[in-house]
């Protein structure tokens, strides 16, 4: 029966209701809003029973929709004045329907409501940032935005029925509002099982915090199957790893949304990170006893440890207080990880199991590609200080099962995280070395066999892999294999100190080694004398302290003369003047860029000079430097690498270092590029005396000029101004700051020009006043607008003269924006019209009424004869103060005050100039009109008028009346 009653209204909802993408006007949404507010206070106060199919359009229609191109939300303003003494009735109707929906059904039309009530509750305000709570466990779920509906939602995520719309294409077209009401993203994500949850994560347009949030949830409702005594791995804790690994992957990939500040993306990553951490807490409290769940809990460190590097890095670039507390929480979860999940379901011992063991432990290290350098090392080096204290206290104690550890080693190394692979490098070669009782020396002849097959099957693979599997450059590979394989250094050491071991391994072997010592020779000879290459010497460097452990082991073996230098000063020696060559490198890149701009300039020998280096894969240093003599270098820091790589006039080698520095100055180029095509320059040399030096004055004179406030408005708004797009002073600050403008001072010059555009503004504004006043002929007080208008030639002020008191003056003509100009222009342009109104109609809007059915009388039913009289109507209507409430006395006062009350009506219909502006051709006809209908028909009318308005027609013959008392 509601249906049949409510079907009229339902149905002129349903037109009103737009389709997903189309843009609303204002008249548009308020209309929907208004109509939806009543079928649900209609719905609420009789309660009444909607059919599926119009109870999902109601929740549709009340689903705030930002307005595209203002972000406005103009249901709010619809809401809360309809229901201004009674918000709480609004807020009760709304949970009332949408815990009324069939939630076995799973249509989740219910979320589109949920925007509304949370702002209508208090709960949000638009747009508002999250709060910094992660109480996403508490009873009353008021984080999750759903405390008066828990329990819908509860049955909601319980039923095991597919969503009647695709929960996907429901996420696609609720995100938009995520950014209006930040709690709808965790209501919908309270809505979801474990299965959609990790199909959305996979959309990766969540708040990476909720997912997270969620996640939790199910870690402590999904358990594994006992059968027997023991634990079996189910296909939910499949789906939870599956889940765990795609967040895992969402946090690694996760770029800021484009409408996203800085702080509200640095507010998202600090609540991503604390709710990670009660992540791995919940994980490890609710598997202790489960270590077949090892890959989840593995998974859920990973994923903490994103949260923390995404954090780290936001950090890094946000001028905010740096805070350490997330770095606790590392620290923290870093000894929980070890001591209630490592050490007790992963004990390090030197038994048969060490694969499974150290896998473990290796899948709890930082990726080699974590966004954060700080977060894992520091993670990694807890992990890994651990692993070596257990470990060594273990082949301390049980030396002789250590060949398990050297058989592992040998073997399935390379399984395991690059640190790992290096700490066992280091255990399995101090036991071989001798170190914790493990004797090698004492090992017999049988012994020292099959310890030497693994020290040469060891090798032997590695040395295939890396080297002598290269197609080419086999050289190179070695120098590589050396570098980056942990071991070889304990190979060159234990082989070098003990020629009784070369005996056990193959030939082959030592025929390697040999190559690989010989090359490390000749690598710190070139060193010594600046012959190296370039490619060498940067893959030394990029190993860190790799090559000087190996040159220290090298040189403590052999006894060559010129094997004794000072290679760590060799090699700081060289990585001077190649930073130096790549720095000149990059100048002349940018001097080659800057003469892009003067088209005449002949730099074809230079750029081929820059090619043919980049292009030479053996150039060495004495190719680009003249190496300096290590023997007389005393002191590195005031060294200056002499580069020789190109031949440039010395004038132009002295303003390299300038250019760097100016080069991304915008102002900078503008003038480069403005002197470049007005001289004619041939040639380099020239470059310096005919574009550098007159740029130069320019540059430090607009420097001086714009610090001591000597600079005019209109030279500022022409080199700096122009950055400043869409009241965005940003980058105009950081033009002054290239421009060695204090911070005070870039404060100040930004505050000025702000005042010195609304200055302007209001000068346009105060003359439209002026040519208005004239106009209409109003001889009021308008002295404080002729003062503004006289200040046409401002952008000739200096910056330091600027007198700031006229802004307050200013101030009475902010609201005069361009629409609101030209509202009054469309006036001025009719005041023809004006004239003849407010001459021909005294009684102002009560008789411009009488005139109106008096035109649309004379119109008849023609199209265009209505659409007439309708623009005759809104224009007079809308511009009624201005026509009828001026008299020639008015001052400024009180034109702004009418002026405003035409704002309001412009506001509701922006063609009302244009309006104006035609009905003002249409005088002769409005003439025609008037004169047509006498004065007896319009005082008719005027009568009929007073009578609707409050009086009272007796129809028949009435008694005991005169006619001299009802006849006029």
């Amino acid at each position: 029966m509601s249906n049949v009653l409510l079907s009229p209204i339902l149905n002129l909802l349903e037109s009103e209701t737009p389709l997903i993408g189309y843009t609303e006007t204002q008249q548009e949404a308020e209309r929907r809003i208004q109509t939806a507010l009543l079928v649900l206070a209609v719905v609420g106060r009789f309660k009444l029973q909607l059919s599926p199919h119009y109870k999902s359009l109601l929740a549709r229609s009340l689903l705030l929709r930002p307005n595209h191109q203002t972000g406005k939300l103009y249901e709010i303003a619809v809401a809360e004045d309809y229901f201004a003494n009674n918000k709480e009735k609004l807020k009760l109707d709304l949970i009332d329907f949408c815990n009324s929906f069939l939630m076995i059904d799973k249509d989740p039309s219910w979320l589109y409501c949920m925007p509304l009530l949370h702002i209508v509750s208090g709960d949000v305000s638009p747009q508002q940032a999250p709060t910094d709570s992660v109480s996403h466990d508490a009873d009353d779920a008021s984080w999750w935005g759903i405390r008066p509906i828990k329990r819908a939602v509860e049955k909601f995520k319980d039923s095991i029925n597919k969503w009647i719309v695709s929960f996907q294409d429901v996420v696609k077209f609720l995100s938009p509002l995520f950014e209006v009401d930040y709690l709808l993203p965790r209501t919908l994500m309270a809505a979801l099982r474990l299965p959609e949850v990790e199909d959305v994560i996979k959309l990766q347009i969540m708040p990476p915090e909720v997912c997270v949030a969620a996640c939790i949830y199910f870690i402590r409702h999904t358990k594994p199957t006992y059968e027997y005594g023991e634990v079996f791995i189910n296909d939910q804790n499949k789906q939870m790893i599956r889940c765990i690994g795609e967040l895992r992957t969402y946090l690694e990939n996760f770029e800021k949304p484009e409408k996203w500040s800085d702080l509200l993306l640095q507010q998202h990553a600090n609540l991503t990170y604390r709710i990670t951490g009660s992540l791995v807490d919940a994980t490890l409290r609710e598997m202790h006893h489960m270590s077949v769940l090892h890959d989840l809990v593995a998974a859920v460190v990973q994923v903490f440890l994103q949260a923390l590097a995404l954090y780290d890095n936001i950090q890094e670039y946000m001028e905010t207080t740096k805070s350490s507390a997330y770095l606790e929480m590392l620290k923290h979860n870093n000894k929980r990880a070890i001591s209630d999940w490592l050490s007790k379901k992963f004990y390090l011992s030197l038994g048969s199991n060490l694969k499974q063991i150290f896998s473990a432990w290796s899948s709890f290290l930082s990726p080699d590609d974590l966004k954060s350098t700080k977060v894992s090392s520091m993670w990694n080096d807890g992990i890994i200080q651990s692993f070596r204290s257990q470990m060594e206290q273990q082949i301390s104690s049980y030396y002789w099962n250590t060949g398990n550890l050297i058989q592992f080693y040998c073997t399935e190394v390379n399984i395991l995280h690059q640190r790992l692979q290096t700490c066992l490098s280091d255990l399995a070669f101090k036991a071989i070395d001798g170190g914790y009782k493990v004797v090698y020396t004492d090992f017999d002849t049988e012994q020292l066999k099959r310890f030497g097959y693994l020290l040469t099957f060891q090798f032997e693979d590695h040395w295939k892999k890396s080297v002598a599997d290269a197609s080419a450059n086999e050289v190179k590979r070695m120098l590589l294999f050396m570098l980056t394989w942990p071991p070889f250094s304990h190979f060159m050491a234990l082989t070098s100190g003990d020629k009784k071991i070369l005996g056990f391994l193959s030939g082959d072997c030592v025929i390697h080694l040999k190559q690989c010592t010989t090359y490390l020779s000749s690598l710190i000879s070139s060193c010594q004398d600046g012959t190296i290459t370039l490619e060498d010497l940067e893959l030394i460097l990029s190993t860190g302290e790799k090559f000087l452990e190996l040159t220290e082991s090298l040189q403590n073996v052999e006894k060559e003369s010129h094997l004794k230098i000072d290679v760590p000063k060799a090699i700081a020696v060289r990585q001077k003047e190649v930073d130096c060559y790549k720095c000149q490198c990059e100048k002349i890149k940018i001097l080659l860029n800057l003469c892009q701009y003067v088209p005449s300039v002949d730099i074809s020998s230079v750029q081929r000079r820059l090619e043919q280096l980049s292009a030479t894969r053996m150039l060495c240093i004495v190719d680009i430097c003249e190496p300096v003599n290590m023997d007389s270098l005393q002191d590195l820091q005031v060294y200056k690498p002499q580069i020789k790589a190109f031949l440039l006039p010395a004038t132009l080698f002295v303003i390299l270092d300038v250019l760097e520095s100016r080069y991304k100055s915008r102002v900078f180029l503008k003038f480069w590029e403005e002197t470049g095509k007005k001289n004619k320059v041939n040639s380099l040399e020239e470059l310096f005396s005919q574009v550098w030096q007159s740029v130069n004055q320019e540059w430090l004179l607009i420097c001086h000029e714009i610090v001591s406030g000597h600079i005019c408005f209109q030279k500022f708004e022409d080199n700096l101004g122009r950055l400043s797009v869409n009241d965005d002073y940003g980058p105009i600050d950081e033009e002054m700051k290239s421009l060695n403008v204090g911070k005070e001072k870039r404060k100040t010059r930004i505050v000025q020009l702000k005042q010195y555009r609304q200055l302007k503004k209001c000068i346009h504004g105060a003359r439209i006043v002026l040519k208005f006043a004239s106009a209409l002929e109003l001889t009021g007080d308008f002295s404080v607008i002729e003062q503004i208008a006289s200040k046409r030639k401002g952008g000739e002020t200096k910056m330091k003269d600027f007198d700031d008191s006229l802004i307050q003056t200013c101030e009475l003509l902010k609201d005069l924006t361009t629409p609101r100009s030209n509202c009054l222009e469309a006036v001025i342009t009719s005041k023809n019209l004006l004239k003849w109104l407010r001459e021909s109609m005294k009684g102002g809007v009560r008789e411009l009424k009488v005139f109106v059915d008096l035109a649309s009388i004379s119109a008849g039913d023609g199209d265009m004869e209505i659409a007439k009289v309708n623009c005759l109507h809104a224009a007079i209507t809308g511009y009624a103060p201005l026509i009828f409430d001026l008299d020639e006395n008015s001052d400024y006062r009180i034109l702004l005050e009418k002026c405003r009350m035409v704002w309001d009506a412009l506001e509701a219909d922006p063609n009302l100039p244009q309006k104006l502006e035609s009905i003002s051709h249409q005088l002769d006809w409005l003439q025609s009109v008037k004169q047509a209908h006498g004065s007896v028909e319009v005082t008719s009318l005027e009568q009929a008028s007073a009578i609707n308005a409050g009086g009272i027609y007796f129809v028949g013959k009435m008694k005991g009346i005169k006619e001299n008392e009802v006849c006029q």
